[in-house]
């Protein structure tokens, strides 16, 4: 395959290459020169000895994002830190336990089971061996045979010396990284129940008590029926002080996070364009450039009713003759089609790819013409001469295969619109040879639409954010106390939440993403985070902050509340409102337990709380569907089974309830069972082992001070 090889242009894989070996070098010269800028320091975060340099920072996070391009860099950036720190708590105790890796081990953990640095190098590396090699099947050991011995792939040993240095300082950090994994395997096997806690594991998770509950829930409770002093916060407080302790400097900021709605103006001026829009459609006249200018704009498109994407669109174009325009109003934002003609033509085909050396083109085309399976093109010509591709289906109609296939050529994209089974044409040529496309197979051909697309994206205007953007402002400086900034949200319309930040908060959170349960962060907040870290004292007011997205622009403001750096105080609103509401729920516990405590058998007791009875429950040491309190939950199953109804308070509500029968397991309790149990548990949760190894340590995140990055 050597010399079909030469078909493959090289230019994009040394350019990649070169490329990021000298953005290693520029990258790391221009931080160490920078440092001076920044002052002599350039630790970006530290906890205990573990120190992160600037310059390893910026490097792993390079790495990350080339490997997670999709990934909201802020939280990458924080993600980092932390990756870095704990490898670095890892590296001091594997070195004091005396863990050492052969290069064998080594090997094994390149080239057999990759650890993150060889993944690392493969998704930063491997995309641009990728392209000069498209048919390769991608391994380490591929990778390490064109890096160290270039001459075999038509390569020389200077156009692979980045990749080369790359490989090294990889192999160094696999031996790093093997010595951690190493330390954590030896850590989790020092770490074994004891019997109570097998015992306990195959109980909660098999035992059951079938259990009448009845559960009246607090919701909103009265602040006067239910007072709540300060001195009985501070009493609370003093009681779960630990709670509250904190491992870096933490402010406390009321943040608001505004999202900017176009205006009536806008709205106003949006039908204007679409009338003048409309107008000059159906008088066939192009579209006037003092539209164009306000952002109307004009496409002339094509598309299948299945692939137009829009049902309106598509119901317009299966019936409309010729000429018809249909006016698509979307409340502001509109869009005006014109059909202008429609044709048949194919809709998906099956192709297959063969690369043929220049002097061979004539002969494999006249044998695959005379009916020669492609699969035995290989059996008569050398892998040199010939080199075929499976085939596979092509949907020509859809717009983003046909792009993909258009970087090959627009001509032979145009061809497979009307070409049938069993054509041969040249996708492309090259000095060398040429890449044929034998059609196989095609699916019964389609209607196409061509049609003039007129449209217009309603956004608020520069007017309308600056004047949102005032509008903040202005709130800011009349609410400058944390209390009237929180109380006056509302009122004017804006979303406030309370929230306690540090270096190492990676942004704004906008709520959880329901895929996958982490918290999506607002974009361009953490420029709130890195000026509440770097200039924010208790009482100011930050400047207005935009993400910076004209068609969705939201705008940020924080008001400093507090700043500690042990533990969060009583005072702090979070800490305070957290603590209220727990006083005020167990002061309503109290009373309500007395209130039903006594009124005769579960049904009397629930009736008497105006809730109904959930009769046989399943309730486990862990709870339920209907206990949702452990504490509860826990007790229920340390209860007797009896006729006696017991009423207790929960966090959450007050519960009735009977324990009817204790159902032991029909599974039989085998030590070593629950023992591997338990394991997978705690091994699962490796935050569990770098918070063993953090300790209460505390962390000292420089990375604002240090880059001032946004």
């Amino acid at each position: 395959m050597a010399t079909l090889e030469k078909i493959r242009s090289k230019s994009v894989f040394l350019i990649v290459v070169i490329g990021i070996a000298l953005l290693a070098f520029i990258v790391g010269d221009a931080i160490t020169n920078g440092r001076s800028l920044f002052g002599s320091g350039s630790t970006i975060a530290s906890l205990g000895d573990a120190k992160v340099d600037i310059s390893e920072y910026q490097s792993r996070l390079n790495m990350y994002q080339e490997a997670n391009p999709d990934a909201d860099v802020q939280e990458l950036s924080q993600a980092t830190i932390d990756a870095l720190i704990n490898e670095k708590l890892l590296d001091a105790a594997a070195k004091k336990l005396g863990v050492e890796v052969s290069d064998e081990q080594t090997t094994y953990y390149i080239m057999e089971q990759p650890l993150q640095p060889m993944q690392l190098f493969m998704n930063t590396y491997g995309r641009a061996v990728q392209q000069m090699y498209p048919n390769a099947q991608l391994t380490p050991t591929l990778m390490y045979n064109i890096i160290f011995t270039p001459e075999k792939y038509g390569l020389s040993a200077d156009q692979t010396e980045g990749l080369k240095q790359a490989w090294i300082a990889m192999e160094k950090e696999t031996k790093a990284a093997a010595a951690r994994n190493i330390y954590m395997q030896l850590l989790y096997a020092t770490i074994q129940p004891n019997d109570l806690d097998k015992k306990a594991l195959f109980a909660q998770n098999t035992d059951s008590y079938t259990v009448d509950v009845a559960r009246k829930a607090f919701g909103e409770l009265d602040k006067k029926k239910y007072p709540v002093s300060d001195a009985d916060i501070k009493a609370e407080y003093d009681k779960n002080k630990n709670m509250f302790m904190v491992k870096e400097l933490t402010k406390t900021v009321g943040f608001i996070a505004y999202s900017v709605k176009p205006s009536d103006a806008d709205i106003k001026l949006a039908k204007e364009l679409q009338a003048a829009a409309l107008k000059s459609v159906k008088a066939g006249q192009p579209l006037a450039k003092d539209l164009q200018k306000q952002g109307v704009r004009f496409d002339t498109r094509t598309a299948t009713t299945a692939n137009a994407g829009d049902y309106q669109l598509s119901s317009f174009l299966k019936g409309a003759p010729v000429d018809s325009v249909a006016l698509f109003d979307r409340g502001g934002s509109f869009r005006i089609v014109k059909l202008v003609g429609n044709s048949a033509a194919n809709d998906s085909l099956e192709v297959a790819f063969v690369q043929v050396m220049k002097d061979q083109v004539a002969a494999v085309t006249a044998d695959i013409k005379a009916g020669m399976a492609l699969d035995s093109l290989s059996g008569k010509y050398s892998a040199d001469q010939v080199g075929v591709s499976p085939a596979q289906w092509v949907s020509i109609q859809n717009e983003q295969a046909r792009q993909q296939l258009g970087s090959v050529s627009s001509t032979f994209v145009a061809a497979l619109d009307t070409v049938g089974a069993g054509a041969i044409l040249t996708a492309q040529e090259t000095p060398e040879g040429s890449v044929l496309a034998y059609v196989k197979n095609a699916k019964p051909k389609v209607s196409v639409y061509t049609y003039e697309d007129t449209y217009y994206d309603l956004y608020p205007s520069d007017e309308t954010i600056d004047a949102a953007t005032e509008a903040l402002s202005k709130y800011a400086a009349s609410h400058n106390t944390p209390a009237k900034f929180a109380e006056g949200a509302q009122k004017a319309g804006y979303m406030h939440q309370s929230v306690p930040v540090s270096a190492s908060l990676p942004a704004f959170s906008a709520g959880m993403n329901p895929m996958n349960g982490r918290a999506s962060y607002y974009p361009k907040s953490r420029e709130v985070v890195q000026w509440v870290m770097t200039e924010g004292e208790p009482g100011m007011a930050s400047p207005v902050f935009s993400n910076e997205d004209m068609q969705q622009p939201v705008l940020y403001i924080a008001l400093v509340e507090d700043e500690y750096d042990d533990y969060a105080p009583y005072t702090d609103s979070l800490v305070k409102e957290s603590l209220e509401a727990k006083v005020r729920a167990s002061k309503a516990g109290d009373a309500m337990v007395k209130q039903y405590s006594g009124k005769g058998n579960i049904q009397a007791t629930a009736q008497a709380m105006g809730v109904p009875v959930v009769t046989d429950s399943q309730v486990r040491f862990q709870g339920s569907m209907n206990v949702p309190d452990a504490a509860v939950a826990a007790r229920m199953t340390g209860t007797k089974p009896g006729a006696k109804t017991y009423v207790v308070k929960g966090n959450d509500g007050v519960y009735a309830y009977e324990v009817k029968a204790k159902n032991p397991s029909e599974s039989k309790y085998y030590e070593s069972q629950s023992a591997d149990q338990y394991n997978r548990q705690f091994k699962g949760n490796v935050n569990a082992l770098f918070n063993m190894l953090r300790g209460n340590k505390r962390m000292e995140n420089n990375i604002f001070k240090i880059t001032r990055s946004k």
